[in-house]
């Protein structure tokens, strides 16, 4: 648990922690490059400022877009569209917080 205490003897030490927030998509999209990277991106902004404002104000942070691009949701995989297995688009929409 990270209290007030915890918080600030991070701040003090010379490598403090690290959250990196990564906002996953799914391929779908009529351009979807383009489109799917930037709402990757809105989604790790999002976590950040929604849920972990009181965190990370006090802690180094990376935030950073995946896109569809992860190897865990790959669009060639699975041709033609209708192969896709049930659920697996939505696997593919989520946030990835890591601490380094």
């Amino acid at each position: 648990m990270i209290t007030k205490g915890s918080r600030n003897q991070n701040l003090n030490v010379k490598n403090p922690v690290i959250l990196e927030i990564a906002g996953h998509t799914d391929f779908q999209g009529e351009s979807y490059k383009f489109d799917n990277q930037k709402l990757s991106l809105q989604r790790a902004e999002s976590a950040k400022n929604r849920y972990l404002s009181q965190v990370i104000d006090e802690y180094k942070d990376v935030v950073k877009a995946i896109g569809y691009g992860s190897k865990m949701c790959n669009r060639d995989d699975f041709q033609p569209k209708h192969d896709l297995p049930k659920g697996y688009v939505a696997k593919c929409r989520k946030i990835e917080l890591s601490i380094h």
